[in-house]
């Protein structure tokens, strides 16, 4: 059951304007604090804003719910958002990321999302990255534990295109990308 906290179509242009914002669905958490809901906060959604940026994310998270660590859908598209952020590390239950229609351009903001250690569901169409050579090889192999991807269904066959792609065609800055991502990977479980 996902309980949603909707800021959608809310013309917001910065993060901040939520605070002046009453929400489609759902309660923000009073200034003074209050009673947490009974049942948390699953979904945070604002898109179909004109959001450009992500400063002071999880602080603004942090001021309007009661538990941010619940929240595993996160829709963030059709704003117009180029440059992701490093602060994706507050929602470590993340499973869904919706960033389709925006404005996105490079695999290196796209490696920001690697930090979302869950996320099986992530949508990027619809942004002047798709347009790059590699991009749905590239992203898969970021995220082998993807189940969805640009809202279809990732497969055996896709992964072994990736494999293919990795050894072969990938170009050397997306094959150094990838080494320091599987060699992170490969630390991190030797860790546990």
């Amino acid at each position: 059951m996902s309980i949603t906290l909707d800021f959608s179509f809310s013309d917001l242009t910065q993060l901040e304007d939520v605070y002046e914002e009453d929400p489609r669905e759902g309660k923000k958490k009073p200034e003074e604090g209050g009673k947490a809901p009974r049942h948390p906060y699953t979904a945070l959604k604002l898109n179909n804003n004109a959001l450009a940026s992500f400063e002071g994310f999880p602080t603004v998270l942090n001021s309007i719910m009661w538990d941010v660590q619940s929240i595993t859908l996160l829709d963030l598209s059709f704003n117009a958002i180029s440059v992701l952020c490093n602060d994706f590390f507050c929602l470590p239950n993340l499973g869904v990321l919706y960033l389709h229609g925006n404005d996105i351009s490079s695999f290196k903001e796209v490696n920001k999302l690697v930090q979302i250690e869950n996320l099986k569901i992530l949508s990027l169409h619809g942004n002047p990255i798709e347009k790059e050579d590699g991009y749905r090889n590239f992203v898969i192999a970021l995220f082998p534990a993807l189940k969805k991807f640009d809202f279809s269904g990732v497969t055996r066959k896709d992964h072994e295109a990736v494999e293919r792609w990795k050894t072969v065609h990938a170009p050397k800055r997306m094959a150094k990308a990838l080494k320091r991502m599987e060699k992170k990977r490969n630390e991190e479980e030797t860790e546990k």
